[in-house]
């Protein structure tokens, strides 16, 4: 039946009722009213279809004008479409206050991808001021209707605490198995990574491989990059290094960062794939130039060693100090060691140390044992054997042999006052870089 035979259905059934009730006079009102009432919603869904059809056709300009009729008469779902054109600029200048506006007008006659989309608005402060805990409640309309990237938001909205009581994994992990159980691949990933991180809870490796598998079949990068860091670690599944290049294979297509960085390390040392160190330097240099730190830091090192290119100090050095800028401890100590050593760079003592220093406080073993050395032989200052035996003491609490060495060579030549007090520093920089 068609809405206007069940209208006309309800009508009938009502004036029936009516006319039991009240007079004639108040009756001809009322059914004045209704079918006023009812010429006045089916112009408005007339006019909603026929917009609807010119924005699917790509014709903005009708579809504007259509749904603007449409959304003046009460069509909830041509104000959903109105927010929708001005939060996208479609057929007029972009104005994302106007989309919150019509957004409301629709999320607050029910329509869930305007709560939806209204609650996103929110959380990014796009046409109105910012505010997660608006968004949370607008994200909780729509994922209460059964609106999966609505409940897929309200997850990380609790893992991150905004916009709610406060952090609530198990909450999280509720609202992304609904969204998930409807298909949402974003869902799906971020259960995996719940499961993995055992935030509020103990890790699930079962549960984080179900939920990346799924995902990472459906073409999900990071769940394919996820599903390869597990069989390259043996986190969960028995370790397989050529199942996980092949994750790393079919998410480093996709651009992830990471996968190219993860495939480039496995050519370089030959695990699950034929050793091949310019295929390595290929990987890395392609995750290396879109920012990620690990594979500047890699990429230097081969322009070091000279392996898969032509061996080039400079070049190593420039990708050591792009990563070592976005604290890389590792390579923080190397490009110090450069300037310790005047190797593709000018020796400066100064810049040795700054390096070393950004990497000990760091906690790096390498990086505090170079600084220890620096401080005991007076390079670039007075020698100082109490921050000496500070930091070689620091070092070789984990194991760093060569500080272990120089320590108790150093102890031989300290009378014990002076270890007392660099035992005392070692004390303050542990309580210091607890908090």
């Amino acid at each position: 039946m068609t809405i206007r035979g069940v209208f006309s259905e309800i009508v009938s059934q009502s004036m029936f009722r009516a006319r039991e009730k009240i007079g004639p006079a108040a009756l001809t009102i009322l059914l004045i009213f209704v079918c006023l009432s009812l010429v006045f919603m089916l112009d408005a869904g007339a006019d909603f279809e026929a917009g609807l059809r010119a924005y699917e056709a790509g014709n903005y300009e009708t579809a504007m004008r259509e749904f603007l009729s449409a959304a003046e008469r009460g069509s909830g779902e041509a104000q959903a479409f109105l927010g929708e054109m001005y939060r996208k600029g479609e057929g007029v200048p972009q104005d994302y206050q106007k989309a919150a506006n019509w957004y409301r007008r629709a999320a607050d006659q029910g329509i869930v991808d305007a709560q939806y989309n209204l609650g996103v608005m929110y959380e990014r402060g796009e046409g109105v001021v910012q505010n997660y805990q608006e968004g949370a409640r607008w994200f909780r309309k729509a994922a209460e209707q059964g609106f999966a990237e609505a409940q897929y938001s309200l997850g990380w909205m609790y893992v991150n605490g905004q916009g709610v009581e406060q952090k609530n994994y198990q909450e999280a992990i509720e609202w992304f198995l609904r969204a998930a159980e409807q298909g949402n691949l974003k869902a799906q990933y971020s259960l995996g990574w719940v499961y993995v991180s055992g935030q509020e809870g103990p890790q699930d490796f079962h549960e984080a491989r179900k939920w990346w598998q799924l995902a990472a079949e459906q073409g999900v990068a990071r769940a394919q990059y996820g599903l390869g860091w597990m069989y390259e670690k043996g986190t969960g599944v028995t370790q397989d290094y050529k199942e996980a290049a092949q994750w790393f294979q079919k998410a480093a297509d996709q651009d992830n960062l990471e996968a190219q960085y993860s495939l480039g390390w496995l050519y370089a040392h030959g695990k699950g794939v034929a050793k091949d160190e310019q295929t390595a330097v290929g990987w890395y240099r392609l995750a290396a130039e879109k920012g990620l730190p690990m594979a500047q830091y890699s990429l230097g090192k081969m322009f070091a060693k000279g392996a898969g290119v032509a061996q080039d100090f400079q070049k190593a050095e420039k990708w050591y100090r792009l990563a070592a800028a976005q604290g890389v401890a590792e390579a923080q100590s190397t490009v110090g060691k450069m300037y310790l050593q005047g190797q593709g760079v000018r020796q400066n003592y100064q810049e040795a140390e700054g390096w070393f220093r950004k990497a000990a406080d760091q906690g790096d073993p390498h990086g505090q044992h170079l600084l220890g050395m620096m401080y005991r032989d007076g390079l670039g200052r007075e020698r100082d054997d109490v921050e000496a035996y500070k930091w070689f003491t620091l070092s070789a609490t984990q194991g760093h042999e060569d500080a272990v060495r120089d320590g108790e060579a150093l102890t031989s030549e300290m009378e014990a006052a002076h270890i007392t007090e660099a035992q005392r520093r070692v004390q303050q920089w542990h309580e210091k870089h607890a908090r």
